[in-house]
């Protein structure tokens, strides 16, 4: 109890005290943290039965893969030289290891807070004597603030929890408080053409003009704003917004193969914007296949959280296919308050008095 509740004021003032960053990694990556802190001991654990240990300084690494922006996999360990207590007490090294599963629901893009769950072993290693083995089951809490794209900071506390072999032993609680430095490796990068924008626009001149131009004349003249989407395509093939421009022809064609394709173009250079994503969802959406609908459209969600144009697509579809969902009626209610359109509005407050009547 004193470990947690340590941990809990530890997290709490850091999430109040931090200011926020500018950016963060897109895509799945992998993120690797050279670690540094301080260990305070269970006094009860007692590895050369002559005393407790001296609390110590604790240098070690967390190393992780994110596949989504909400969860990871994670490996934490570290080394603490110590000694016991007492005067002349023989010097201790405390070693730990453990596998973790990395919580960041809250993420976003200046960073947030983070919760990891694991379990692994730890060794106390006398400088003579025979090494004391405990297996441990961890719990840290704390932030994440991102300082650029591949780099940010961590602030953790941790307690990796002594679990006794039989019931006649006691467990004892470890705590680490420390802080790194992360490297986000493997991450997708951003088109540099605009602000940091993830493919926000072309870099060729002539390109970004044909699409613009296009875009003017989508909905008069499809037919023109098709050659000039793949004229700008032929002088920049890298061009996400004409790939999904594209795309919303093709979709309004009926022709969902070739919308599918343009839009996964798209989603690939356009790694932070939800557009892509959600006009994939409508393509699988139109063509029946609405599992994929679905994951397209949390993919957009995830670019995006506020998205409305995707959280309007999700409660449709999840009506329509009478699909189980604990976050219908929070969708349906920010479509009431902020629908794209007074008819997304009021369709949602229909479909609100529905599920409370």
């Amino acid at each position: 109890m004193r470990a947690l509740g340590l941990i809990s004021a530890v997290a709490l003032a850091v999430v109040l005290e931090v200011s926020p960053a500018a950016t963060e990694p897109l895509g799945s990556h992998f993120q690797i943290t050279p670690f540094a802190g301080f260990t305070m001991f269970d006094p009860t654990v007692q590895p050369t039965g002559t005393g407790s240990l001296r609390d110590a300084v604790y240098a070690g690494a967390r190393i992780g893969w994110q596949p989504k922006s909400w969860w990871g996999l994670e490996l934490a360990g570290g080394v603490s030289p110590t000694s016991v207590e007492q005067t002349g007490g023989a010097g201790v090294t405390f070693m730990h290891l453990s596998g973790n599963i990395l919580l960041t629901p809250l993420s976003r893009r200046r960073g947030g807070p983070f919760l990891s769950i694991g379990g692994g072993a730890a060794r106390f290693k006398p400088s003579s004597g025979t090494s004391l083995d405990q297996g441990t089951l961890d719990m840290a809490v704390g932030v994440r603030l991102r300082l650029t794209d591949a780099v940010g900071l961590r602030f953790e506390a941790r307690d990796a929890r002594y679990l006794p072999k039989h019931s006649s032993q006691n467990s004892a609680d470890h705590l680490v408080l420390g802080a790194g430095l992360t490297l986000a490796l493997g991450a997708t990068r951003r088109n540099p053409h605009r602000d940091g924008v993830p493919g926000a626009a072309s870099g060729d001149p002539m390109a970004r003009g044909l699409t613009l131009e296009a875009l003017g004349v989508l909905e008069s003249d499809p037919v023109k704003a098709e050659e000039l989407l793949q004229s700008a395509l032929k002088a920049d093939p890298f061009d996400g917004p004409a790939h999904n421009n594209l795309g919303v022809l093709f979709l309004r064609q009926s022709k969902l193969y070739e919308a599918a394709s343009e839009f996964e173009q798209a989603r690939k250079l356009m790694p932070g914007n939800p557009d892509p994503r959600l006009n994939l969802g409508l393509t699988f959406e139109k063509a029946g296949l609405y599992e994929r609908a679905f994951n397209a459209y949390d993919a957009a969600l995830e670019a995006s959280p506020t998205h409305i144009r995707t959280i309007q697509a999700v409660a449709s579809l999840t009506l329509r296919t009478g699909r189980a969902s604990v976050r219908l009626t929070g969708m349906l209610e920010d479509i009431a308050l902020r629908g794209e359109t007074s008819t997304w509005s009021n369709w949602a407050k229909e479909q609100l008095s529905r599920l409370r009547h």
